[in-house]
């Protein structure tokens, strides 16, 4: 069973990204005054986003008589997103869901793994998230970086076949960068995620093991903002 491996050092990176963001703005001229962030990221949001998606998925059919092998996918997801805000001075800690339907595939021929008359179509279903989010507002800029847990549903099938279908679970988080428009109304933002999923049983033709890896814009409306 493959462990979540690149959930360490996906993780470290951002913990370090947001360390630096931080040092710089705890870092001020003793002779300049503090000033806090005039903007107030706090309250209730709900929003759309879309994007580019791609990921790979290790394949162990061996404990059937067949084969292992790594497919890789790509594509686009778009779906909904909500979540809530609590701001402390520079600070803001938050906690949001969404969910992401996926038209990301790939069609495979298993001829290198010694399967030439077999063709394996991939396909990554939909992803549902709960993370929370750290950020650090400049004003109407906030970057971050979130972490939680995420659910993946994929299916895959071999020629004619009907189609099995899996659920995974695993680790999901990545970077960000929001900023406050519309007269503070809404937001738009850019964020990539990773995630690592589960291996799961899922005979009798192969057990899959994906990961996945989404680039996307996103806006959001927010409840109670100011004008």
């Amino acid at each position: 069973m493959r462990t979540l491996k690149f959930a360490r050092p996906v993780l470290m990176a951002t913990v370090m990204s947001f360390a630096l963001l931080s040092g710089k703005a705890m870092a001020a001229d003793p002779a300049m005054p503090y000033t806090p962030a005039a903007a107030d990221w706090s309250g209730w949001y709900v929003g759309v986003h879309a994007g580019g998606a791609w990921g790979d998925i290790d394949f162990n059919a061996t404990p059937y008589g067949g084969p292992f092998w790594s497919q890789s996918v790509s594509g686009f997801g778009g779906g909904v997103l909500g979540g809530y805000n609590w701001q402390a001075d520079r600070f803001v800690f938050g906690a949001e869901v969404d969910a992401t339907w996926f038209g990301v595939d790939s069609t495979l021929n298993l001829a290198g793994v010694g399967f030439p008359g077999v063709n394996v179509t991939a396909e990554y279903d939909a992803l549902y998230t709960a993370r929370g989010r750290l950020g650090i507002a400049y004003d109407r800029w906030m970057p971050y970086v979130s972490a939680g847990i995420g659910l993946l549903q994929m299916s895959a099938s071999a020629n004619a076949a009907p189609a099995f279908k899996t659920d995974h679970i695993g680790f999901v988080g990545g970077v960000g960068l929001e900023m406050l428009a519309f007269g503070d109304r809404a937001t738009v933002r850019v964020e990539w995620l990773h995630g690592e999923f589960s291996y799961e049983t899922a005979g009798p033709f192969a057990d899959p093991d994906p990961s996945l890896d989404i680039i996307r814009a996103a806006l959001t409306y927010r409840f109670g903002s100011r004008m």
